[in-house]
């Protein structure tokens, strides 16, 4: 099928001075020629939130699987689903923490117990912080709730009745406010869950300028990560998920037969020995070859080269070309294991610690201005 456009052109091409345009001349992009215009997508979309790392993964796994646990635990009609905002714009999470701490200590633990349910926090578009709250009432707050708009008010019960004048005692007390709400729990204790992933997973990818800090490291100013806790759990509410534990089990065992595999007799020697061109962080950048240690050719494949290439991936000196990456690499390598050799024959790790100890020698107090003009 042609665009109008396409068949525009060729109708200027054979009656271009008819039409009052020369010859030649350029058309210009006119949406409504296009016949799928319909499906143009908006500039506006939002961009790529990226994968979760592993740790951030095991973060949201558990997160999810001790909200399912709490939720079937305490009853899915004991459960109720809270959402505290906050009328000025707080972009501090810091100072937002301190509010909700507030909260948490004079209303939420005497009347919840140690025990008082899990909460995440969440920014919002404008950059305020505002917190989802799930907690076990004690009593059926579900039965006979109709949750399409328009029918909340009048079909809920007692219970629910009782804690909404209790969400605004509170959240006028408090300082939190005006939208807060607190609704039954939907669907089940999985749906529930997964929808709470998503706060979690929105607060670690979609990071603003609000959520990093300019500071100095090594004399350079760099642009910090803020440390903040998004996740609050009450006195036994954390729990591990059984997938978490059983990749940690299967993780622990691909790292001996990989190591086995380059010929290490113990996973010791093996971290000591990657140690030494990646650093204390190697997990990382050797993370997917243990996991994929199945499509390698370890016949072909020696440990020199493995150390190669992960040097490459953690430098990632990506305007070299791959001959200068490979050579680089292989050199500061080699560096390494020369001095490496030169302490293991000289027998001294540690020269510092070696050492004989030194007396600690204390500094005379200097003399007053007026002691030493004195003495001049």
């Amino acid at each position: 099928m042609k665009r109008s456009s396409d068949l525009l052109g060729k109708t200027l091409e054979k009656w271009g001075s008819g039409a009052g345009l020369p010859s030649g001349t350029p058309l210009a992009s006119l949406p409504c020629l296009s016949w799928y215009n319909s499906i143009i997508k908006d500039s506006k979309k939002k961009k790529n939130r990226g994968f979760l790392s592993w740790n951030d993964r095991k973060r949201q796994l558990n997160f999810m699987y001790s909200i399912e646990q709490f939720i079937e635990k305490s009853g899915t009609n004991n459960c109720l689903f809270f959402t505290f905002t906050v009328a000025p714009n707080i972009t501090d999470h810091k100072e937002y923490s301190k509010l909700w701490n507030s909260l948490l200590t004079n209303e939420i633990r005497p009347r919840f117990g140690a025990d008082w349910g899990i909460a995440v926090d969440e920014r919002q578009e404008r950059g305020a912080w505002h917190t989802h709250f799930i907690p076990n009432w004690g009593c059926d707050v579900r039965t006979g709730y109709d949750f399409r708009d328009g029918f909340k008010k009048r079909s809920a019960n007692k219970n629910l009745r009782e804690a909404w004048q209790w969400l605004n005692r509170v959240k006028e007390a408090y300082h939190f406010g005006p939208r807060c709400s607190a609704e039954p729990i939907k669907s089940n204790a999985k749906g529930m869950a997964c929808y709470c992933a998503k706060y979690l997973s929105k607060g670690i990818l979609e990071r603003t300028e609000l959520d990093y800090k300019q500071d100095y490291v090594k004399g350079k100013l760099c642009k910090i990560k803020i440390r903040q806790r998004l996740v609050k759990y009450g006195k036994g509410c954390k729990l591990i998920d059984p997938f978490v534990l059983e990749i940690k089990a299967n993780w622990a065992g691909r790292v001996v037969e990989f190591s086995k595999k380059f010929g290490f007799e113990t996973v010791g020697e093996f971290i000591e020995e990657v140690k030494a061109p990646l650093g204390t962080h190697w997990g990382r950048y050797v993370r997917n070859s243990i996991a994929n240690q199945q499509y390698i050719d370890f016949d072909n494949y020696t440990w020199d080269d493995f150390c190669i290439e992960m040097k490459m991936l953690k430098d990632g000196n990506e305007n070299l070309g791959d001959a200068q990456q490979r050579s680089l690499a292989a050199s500061v390598i080699h560096d390494n294991n020369v001095i490496r050799a030169s302490k293991a024959l000289s027998g001294v790790s540690n020269p510092a610690a070696d050492s004989p100890p030194q007396k600690s020698v204390k500094a005379t107090p200097k003399a007053p201005y007026e002691q030493l003009k004195l003495k001049l």
